[in-house]
């Protein structure tokens, strides 16, 4: 008679192994996304933001694999971390853009101080040349640094008669949305493409 209510009892202590390997999964594929291949966070970004985000009230595109760490009335910060093991050689990459308190950069009177400090690269950079772009509040000013241990970037914009500032490090997979984001945020233009 006691033999049923056992086996019943047993039942329920054996452990259900599709939900102890769901989850055993899914902390593996956590575990991944945070540390070989971190693309994965940004596709979980787009499915809840959509592909863009707002930055006084200009929309910048996101690329699929980046998410938005920061965004606030002054900046947005667009990343995609490196993974703690680069096993698969994934780029990573971070765009910032800020609105200064500072009064608007005047190119006029600080372009060669300004021009001698990004055209002197740090140590482990290589100077790799000066992109210009046309906005309507004047010249946008990106200087471009290689890194000489690796393919990265390193990108600092400064905005003539304006308080805006961008920067780019990482990837040179993510220079041509870096540019897009400036020209977005400026109304610049790349007279290269007119």
């Amino acid at each position: 008679m006691n033999s049923a209510p056992q086996s019943e009892s047993q039942k329920r202590k054996r452990p259900n192994w599709s939900l102890t390997a769901g989850v055993i999964l899914f902390a593996a594929l956590v575990w991944a996304c945070m540390n070989v291949w971190t693309a994965p966070m940004g596709v979980i970004w787009h499915t809840f933001h959509g592909g863009s985000a707002s930055f006084e009230g200009h929309k910048i595109h996101v690329p699929w694999d980046m998410i938005v760490l920061q965004q606030d009335d002054q900046s947005i910060t667009i990343i995609r971390e490196a993974p703690k093991y680069p096993i698969l050689r994934s780029p990573r990459g971070v765009i910032q853009i800020a609105r200064n308190r500072a009064p608007a950069t005047d190119m006029s009177q600080y372009y060669d101080r300004i021009a001698r400090t990004n055209e002197l690269p740090p140590k482990g950079y290589t100077f790799q040349g000066l992109h210009q772009l046309s906005a309507p509040k004047g010249t946008v000013y990106c200087w471009e640094m290689a890194r000489l241990d690796s393919s990265e970037l390193s990108i600092s914009c400064w905005f003539d008669k304006d308080t805006l500032g961008a920067a780019l490090e990482g990837s040179p997979v993510y220079s041509q949305e870096f540019y897009k984001a400036v020209e977005t945020v400026s109304g610049a233009y790349s007279p290269a493409n007119r």
